[in-house]
């Protein structure tokens, strides 16, 4: 059975001796949107299916230094960076809820009940995510609010009211011949894409066991971070506020 993609590009093939060159960059403008819309739809599905073939549990994620390895989509770009997850104290929930309660289009139920505070560190940047839990929602997808004051000003109203993020986290458990109980955690926005992220230790886990993981997930659009960062330093969180470590 043809596909769609290769129905249109046999269209274009065939066009091109009769319309010429303004008709085929015309067709090819249809081929790549369809293309890019298949892509898309082929990673939000497989996102929609490991978002629930994996686990989650707190205990797995919070107060480890997760290093990036590896991310499908377009959900960021190619940097080095590690993200850290906290219980958050009653001083950011409050916090968050002054800088946000009057800027989400849909605030969370109970602004007392978060599960998870995100620090995202690149080597220049720190971002931050407030993860509460929905009752709605099954174990470990989570209504994400970012929190205001460190997010990019980029002309938008202050009035404009920022969506909250629907954010999944699944953890995964691995060995290797030469790298034993391995964890692994995905962070998956399934609208935009998949971050894979690790627990280093030592020279664990090794490029082979990242590629082996990386391969088990047939999801398109997928980018190295900044993998030879994996093994060095890996980014100071000693430097954070004191109510947030």
């Amino acid at each position: 059975m043809i596909s769609l993609g290769r129905l249109i590009y046999i269209f274009i093939t065939c066009n091109f001796i009769v319309f010429g060159t303004s008709k085929v960059v015309e067709y090819e403008g249809l081929f790549n949107s369809t293309l890019e819309a298949e892509i898309s739809a082929r990673l939000r599905h497989v996102c929609l299916q490991l978002s629930n073939a994996l686990f989650y549990d707190r205990q797995f994620v919070k107060d480890i230094i997760w290093t990036g390895v590896y991310y499908w989509g377009d959900i960021m770009q190619y940097k080095c960076f590690n993200v850290k997850f906290i219980v958050p104290s009653a001083q950011v929930l409050q916090d968050t809820y002054f800088e946000m309660h009057d800027q989400l289009e849909s605030p969370p139920m109970d602004w007392n009940v978060a599960e998870l505070h995100m620090i995202f560190k690149d080597k220049y940047n720190t971002n931050e995510m407030i993860l509460y839990t929905n009752p709605e929602k099954p174990r470990g997808q989570f209504d994400a609010v970012p929190r205001y004051k460190f997010q990019p000003i980029d002309g938008t109203p202050e009035s404009a009211h920022t969506p909250t993020v629907d954010l999944r986290l699944q953890v995964l458990h691995t060995s290797s011949d030469r790298c034993k109980r391995v964890q692994f955690l995905f962070l998956l926005m399934c609208d935009v894409g998949v971050v894979l992220m690790t627990n280093v230790q030592g020279e664990c886990p090794d490029m082979a066991l990242i590629q082996e993981v990386t391969r088990s997930f047939s999801m398109p659009r997928g980018h190295w971070t900044c993998i030879d960062f994996v093994h060095e330093k890996k980014l100071d969180f000693t430097l954070l506020p004191e109510h947030y470590t």
